[in-house]
């Protein structure tokens, strides 16, 4: 049986006295995209070796993308519990996802706890490589959905397990990663939790309790690299809540 594939990624400042996403979650609305590039420039993340690509590209898109990205439209304005956590995450602790109780049979899934310095898990990933969906786990069921879903409840318990020993120092955001296209299945269960027929409660994305955190939807695929040949690496955006970007301050 082959070893879980856990591992522990660094989150830190080049320069702590250096212009950085603290900085920009101080004063969001004075920061220009020029702030907003020095930050990002600032901002070292260490990966070991033998972390799983996908899971490389996820942490990486969240902490510069995303975040750019949440600036950029507003999105921040009504996630700012979550968005103003990236600036103090030192580390995101990586485990992959196992099945079974005496014979333990790892999946192609991967679960994310990032923490500050001072012992906070503010957020959460859930990144599912669409392999899982041929592992001897799930091959006989039909519908991608379904697994999602199923992989998601399972992943929610854990996260009401973090808010019922840190309370305030909790979860405040949750990111689940899937294969593009957004499966419709995992989209109606998310838009039914966060009561996403209201308008400012779709953008918002709250779970409700015990989970109490905002969650949002990202997707991905696989893009081949001309200049290196066949191999590929993962792209990755914001399939929910899809906000419209916004012109960028100068």
């Amino acid at each position: 049986m082959a070893a879980a594939k856990n591992s522990t990624i660094l989150i830190k400042n080049a320069d702590n006295e250096a212009y950085n996403l603290g900085s920009i979650t101080t004063s969001p609305r004075g920061a220009t995209a020029v702030d907003m590039q020095a930050g990002l420039d600032n901002l070292i993340i260490e990966i070991p070796d033998d972390t799983n690509e996908l899971v490389s590209a996820v942490v990486r898109y969240l902490f510069h993308d995303y975040f750019a990205q949440a600036h950029q439209t507003g999105l921040y304005n009504r996630q700012i519990r979550l968005w103003e956590m990236f600036s103090r995450v030192s580390t995101a602790e990586v485990r992959q996802v196992e099945r079974g109780i005496f014979s333990k049979t790892q999946l192609p899934v991967y679960e994310l706890v990032m923490k500050t310095a001072l012992g906070q898990s503010p957020i959460c990933a859930l990144v599912i490589d669409q392999k899982v969906l041929t592992s001897d786990a799930y091959k006989n069921q039909a519908a991608s959905g379904k697994v999602y879903v199923e992989l998601l409840r399972d992943f929610l318990l854990k996260v009401m397990k973090i808010q019922a020993r840190l309370g305030v120092n909790g979860v405040k955001g949750i990111f689940v990663v899937s294969p593009e296209p957004l499966d419709a299945a995992l989209l109606a269960y998310i838009e039914k939790e966060t009561n996403a027929t209201d308008a400012v409660s779709r953008v918002e994305s709250i779970m409700p309790a015990p989970v109490s955190a905002h969650i949002n939807l990202l997707t991905y695929r696989f893009e081949h690299n001309d200049e290196t040949g066949p191999l590929a690496k993962p792209a990755i955006s914001l399939a929910y809540p899809n906000i419209v970007r916004k012109a960028a301050a100068r």
